[in-house]
């Protein structure tokens, strides 16, 4: 009867390690895909922090010909208002010189 428990015992023993040798195999499976999906997530972050940088480096640019546009605008604006300005007075001498030659005209006023 010892001998048959021990033969027992030694199958089951057997059974056990190789049920134990197929969970660790199992187990080395999860491990692998486990360090497949962090070098591929690690990837993933290193493409997206660059991905992004690339992004602002973009936006800033953006950024930086919307104020020297909006600084061309304002200069613009100003000669604009100059130039109206400046064909606003020549129309206010254009209009003195036509009173002053009906003074002359008038004897109103010397040929000055």
């Amino acid at each position: 009867m010892k001998k048959e428990f021990k033969e027992n015992n030694g199958r089951t023993r057997d059974q056990f390690t190789a049920v134990l040798e197929q969970i660790n195999s199992k187990i080395d499976l999860v491990v692998e895909g486990q360090q497949a999906l962090r070098k591929d997530f690690d990837q993933f972050k290193a493409d997206t922090k660059s991905n992004l940088k690339a992004i602002m480096d973009y936006l800033i640019r953006i950024e930086a010909e919307i104020m020297e546009m909006k600084g061309e605008i304002k200069d613009s604006k100003k000669s604009s208002e100059k130039k109206a300005d400046l064909d606003r007075l020549e129309v206010l001498e254009q209009e003195i010189l036509a009173i002053k030659k009906v003074l002359i005209k008038q004897n109103i006023l010397n040929g000055v």
